[in-house]
């Protein structure tokens, strides 16, 4: 998965499975097409109204933040609303913000909605990354 930062440097983030363990998630999951999505919410009547969030998730078990991870925060913290969660996990997540806000002009305002949030979190529940 790339990052393009504003310098327009690309930031590559490996998402397989580094850690040399296998590891069963305790719910099933798979891919699943966003047209296949879809048609699951028209199925039913129901639509797509927005996004509140979305990430990816790498596997990484009793280490700390994933590696990828910690480099890409360190990347990209300067030039995004770039946070960690706020009790500690290792969820750490970018929010949209203004270009003042960024650079430490502007306070940043925690109440206002903001959307989408893009997650990028460490986790210990399975093998296989989730974007």
């Amino acid at each position: 998965m790339d990052f393009v930062l504003t310098t327009n440097e690309i930031v590559s983030v490996d998402i397989r499975n580094i850690t040399g363990m296998d590891r069963h998630h305790p719910f099933s999951y798979g891919h699943i097409e966003l047209e296949d999505v879809n048609s699951r919410f028209v199925k039913n009547g129901l639509g797509i109204v927005g996004i509140d969030h979305i990430g990816l998730n790498l596997p990484w078990f009793n280490r700390g933040v994933h590696p990828a991870i910690a480099d890409l925060r360190n990347r990209l913290k300067a030039s995004c609303l770039y946070h960690s969660f706020p009790t500690g996990e290792p969820w750490d997540f970018i929010i949209p913000g203004e270009l003042a806000e960024i650079r430490g002009r502007k306070a940043i305002d925690y109440n206002q909605i903001r959307k989408p949030k893009f997650e990028i979190v460490s986790f210990d529940k399975a093998s296989t990354p989730l974007v």
